[in-house]
């Protein structure tokens, strides 16, 4: 870590530079945090006209987002076991699922906020997964019915039906990866932790603030890596929204690809 600080309203920053090997550069922390200014005005256009982004400004953008955006405010809404629940539906299938059955039996809500009230409703994974194919959700019902009561299960007995908040705990549900449970420490508890999809490793790579390209997406090893580097980079008062801007900054057309058909 190098140099000077500089000063943003009410928020100092150090200025760094990491450096790999000899010839890899990596964002200042100057520089990050001029980025991250820019691509929150970009997520939330009712901030673009201020020169300086506070962190109650960022507070406020990110409730209004949870309430006003079902594919975010289902993490938050019903409670910790409804987002638990819900980041199985995202990792088989996307997310969506739990709002189109609450949608259609609003009386279905309750039964998903405790694991009693959950085991009551459905005694086997096949009473779920009648519910899925009513609701219009196929793909892959059976394997997403049998994880996510399995998951229940688990939680109601090991965890007493209180969803843990630590990662290590929530990757031994099997079916939840590190993605999925960083995205579920961030959405439901407020905890400062980057899910990496394809699209924010993209824009990442793109913005220089990993010394990756966008190819190399499939490799575990460098997905975790590029998780590491963003925790430094990235400015703290941004970092509960950062996947957030930078899904944003990276999705276009063909977004489930690392190369774009529009860059």
């Amino acid at each position: 870590m190098q140099g000077s600080v500089y000063n943003y309203g009410i928020e100092s920053v150090g200025d760094f530079t990491f450096m790999k090997s000899n010839d890899t550069e990596f964002k200042t922390y100057e520089q990050s945090y001029r980025i991250f200014c820019d691509l929150f005005k970009q997520g939330y256009p009712e901030y673009r006209s201020q020169m300086d982004i506070s962190d109650e400004d960022i507070r406020n953008a990110r409730k209004h987002r949870f309430e006003t955006d079902e594919y975010w405010s289902i993490w938050r809404k019903y409670g910790e076991v409804v987002a638990f629940i819900e980041a199985f539906f995202h990792k088989q299938n996307g997310f969506n699922m739990l709002p189109r059955i609450f949608g259609k039996y609003p009386e279905e809500i309750e039964n998903f906020q405790s694991c009693n009230a959950f085991l009551k409703r459905f005694q086997n994974d096949k009473t779920l997964v009648e519910l899925f194919e009513d609701c219009g959700i196929t793909r892959m019902r059976h394997t997403m019915a049998e994880t996510i009561w399995n998951a229940v299960l688990k939680l109601n007995t090991d965890y007493n039906g209180i969803v843990p908040k630590e990662r290590w705990k929530l990757l031994q549900f099997n079916g939840l990866g590190r993605k999925i449970a960083n995205m579920l420490m961030n959405l439901a508890f407020d905890l400062p932790e980057i899910g990496i999809d394809v699209r924010v490793f993209r824009a990442a790579c793109n913005l220089g603030f990993i010394p990756f390209s966008p190819d190399q997406f499939a490799s575990d090893s460098i997905k975790f890596e590029a998780e590491l580097i963003l925790r430094r980079s990235i400015p703290q008062k941004f970092f509960l929204d950062a996947d957030y801007l930078l899904f944003m900054s990276g999705a276009g057309e063909g977004v489930h690809s690392p190369k774009p058909k529009v860059k």
